[in-house]
Parts: structure tokens; sequence; C-alpha cells
């Protein structure tokens, strides 16, 4: 047992004291000792908490030079994940935008391997991930625009709030996979979420979301998994997207533009039909009464 023991925590020490760079069927660890090799760069960021101002100065390596070393050129975002599975990622345009570093000193104050982390400080902090573990590369693949559209609100009102959702404790809600279940065809893969104010993550099903819960709050529905860390629970669900269907939270938009805009379609449906066949005005605002008892569109060219 002793032998056991003493085995996971060097296993641990390892894992935490490289980053794995995956690039296609391409691997490369990257050592801590090999990254203070790298030019180190500094920056200077200001964060507000609290009413109150945080300026904070961060010694690294420019992502960019850990890309040129190693030839990375050909992708269109990269996924970071940390040991503990939180996930951001950042595209190609954003990295090179704001050339972002991966910091090994915090005010002059070298880093702990586990709390090594990304620096990017033209996006909020929630995306700084740290215990960096893997940085792969990855090719975009655009959602395409929805073709079956559902109303949160229509799929809810069908279905029974529960108390203390399983692992969660003082709280109602539901469970994910019984909100979707009947929307998507296959409950696999990555789904996109977006919340209200236009956080949005690719989730990919069996990993975070299989165990979710949807928390009712205050009139808002907050996606909560005991399978992700806290930092990436997503705070007032507003838009799901598998494929070409759809869920979207009706009480969380004005009209279809503010829809389109938030979910990035490059267009707004022409013409949409009803569960009843009906056609729907594409200008009828949300808060209209005919939405009340509208279940699903289907968007028509």
């Amino acid at each position: 047992m002793k032998f056991k023991i003493i085995f996971f925590l060097l296993l641990i020490t390892f894992s935490l004291s490289s980053i794995t760079l995956i690039d296609g069927k391409k691997s490369h660890e990257i050592s801590l000792e090999q990254l203070k090799t790298f030019q180190q760069k500094k920056m200077e960021t200001h964060r507000e908490k609290n009413g109150k101002v945080k300026v904070e100065k961060w010694t690294g390596v420019a992502l960019l030079n850990i890309l040129q070393e190693f030839q990375i050129t050909d992708y269109d975002q990269l996924r970071f994940t940390s040991e503990d599975n939180y996930q951001v990622r950042l595209t190609k345009t954003e990295i090179e935008d704001y050339k972002p570093i991966i910091a090994l000193k915090k005010n002059g104050k070298p880093l702990n391997e586990d709390k090594i982390r990304l620096i990017v400080p033209q996006i909020r902090d929630m995306f700084w991930i740290q215990g960096i573990a893997e940085i792969t590369t990855e090719q975009l693949n655009e959602m395409p625009l929805p073709y079956t559209i559902f109303t949160a609100e229509s799929i809810l009102k069908e279905m029974e709030l529960i108390a203390d959702p399983t692992p969660f404790k003082d709280m109602s809600g539901y469970f994910f996979i019984d909100f979707v279940d009947d929307v998507f065809p296959m409950l696999r893969g990555e789904f996109l979420l977006i919340s209200s104010d236009g956080v949005s993550h690719k989730l990919d099903f069996d990993k975070y979301l299989k165990n979710a819960v949807l928390i009712f709050d205050a009139g808002k529905y907050n996606l909560q998994s005991p399978d992700m860390p806290g930092g990436m629970w997503i705070k007032n669900l507003a838009y799901i997207q598998m494929f070409d269907r759809v869920i979207f939270f009706r009480d969380q938009f004005f009209n279809w533009h503010d829809l389109a805009k938030l979910a990035g379609w490059k267009e707004t449906p022409k013409i949409l039909i009803d569960q009843d066949g009906n056609q729907i005005g594409i200008k009828i605002n949300f808060d209209d009464p005919k939405w009340q008892i509208i279940k699903k569109v289907t968007w028509q060219e």
C-alpha cells in the first residue's frame, strides 16, 4: 500500500512538471526547466476585484515562441486543459493578436508548478487557465445554421423541478440529460453552450455534461456539473446547439436579431414554421403572446 501511495505521488509530480503539446499525431513534452530556457517576456495586468483595481506583473514565455519552436502553424485554435479538467480555447487570431504568455512568475516570485498559467489581458480572467497539462491544436468546425429550434421554456414546462439534484444540495433544478434527450438524436460529441453574457464553451457530453444539472435560480438557469471545475460552470445559460438543432431560452432575448448576434449566426431566418405548420413572422418579438405557445420552429430558406 505504501509503495502505491509513493508511486502515485511521483506520478503527480511528473505530470505537473511538464506540459504535453499535441499537434495532430505528434506529441511533445515541454518541461518546466525547458520553459525557463525560452526568452522571458514581462506583462502587466489590471483586474478589477471588489471595486479595486489589482495590478499584477507576470513573467513567462510567449505562447507564439513555443509554437514556433515546435513548428506549429497549421491550426485554427488551441485547446488548453488543466490537471483538473478545466478547459479553455483560443483561436489562432486571438493568439496572434493578443500575444499571450505562459506565466512562470507573478510579481517577481516563481509560481508553483500547478499554478503556471496562461495570461491573456485582453479577455476575462476565467480564461487564464492554470495548472496546464495539455495544449492541443484543433481545426475549427463551424456550427451550421440551425434547422430545428426549440424553446427551453416549453421543454421545462413539462418537466418536474427536482429538489437537491444529485450531487448538489440546497437547490432545485433539472438533470441536463433529461432536458436535452428528446431534442438531440445523439448525446455524444461536443455541444455548444452560450451564456446570456456571451461566454461560450464547446463541451464533450461524456466528459462534462452527462451528469450536469440545470440549477434554477431566480428565474435563470445555471449549468453545473460534478465533472468539471466550478470555474467552467455556466451562469444564466441562454443557448445550446448540437449540429443543426438548437435549444434557446426565449426569456433571455428580445428578438431574433439578439439571438443571432449571441449565437454568431451569419444570417437570420427568412421564414419560420411552428410545430402546427403555421408561419411565424421573423419580426415578432419574443415577448409577443404567440411565443408563449410555440414549442419549436423550423428554419425555412
